[in-house]
């Protein structure tokens, strides 16, 4: 494990050493290209893949949505409210909402579901956390 971690660090250091070469010499052959950004669902932890959608929506407001998902469910795709029907990241309720099939099992279906109530609803995810603070529901 430390040998494969070595090789990793030495690769990375090389790159380094290249691209820094490159900008001395002026050379834009040395100069590697950024590699291009995964699509959303090539993601798999739920974080990632909804930073990644939220940013396809909005600028600059993924931390009031991270905010509100993690104040709801605490980024538990199976969280359910005791006291309603509320369930999922975004707690929808399920008996006032119209949720696809998949709701219940998928968790990124729950944070499209709710990139697309935020928008319909308030506009924005600093909207939505606003209305959130004020009335501790959103």
């Amino acid at each position: 494990m430390l040998n494969s971690k070595l090789k990793a660090f030495a690769l990375m250091m090389i790159a380094i050493a290249l691209i820094l070469t490159g900008v001395m010499l002026g050379s834009k052959t040395a100069i590697a290209e950024a590699p291009e950004e995964l699509p959303c669902e090539d993601y798999f932890d739920i974080r990632s893949y909804a930073k990644c959608r939220v940013n396809e929506h909005w600028d600059n407001q993924w931390a009031f949505f991270d905010k509100i998902i993690h104040k709801e469910s605490g980024w538990n795709y199976r969280a359910k409210n005791p006291r309603s029907s509320a369930t999922g990241l975004p707690q929808a309720m399920l008996s006032l909402h119209d949720v696809p099939e998949d709701y219940l099992t998928n968790p990124q279906t729950q944070v499209d579901w709710a990139i697309s109530y935020i928008t319909d609803t308030y506009g924005s995810p600093k909207a939505a956390w606003s209305f959130h603070l004020k009335n501790n529901w959103y």
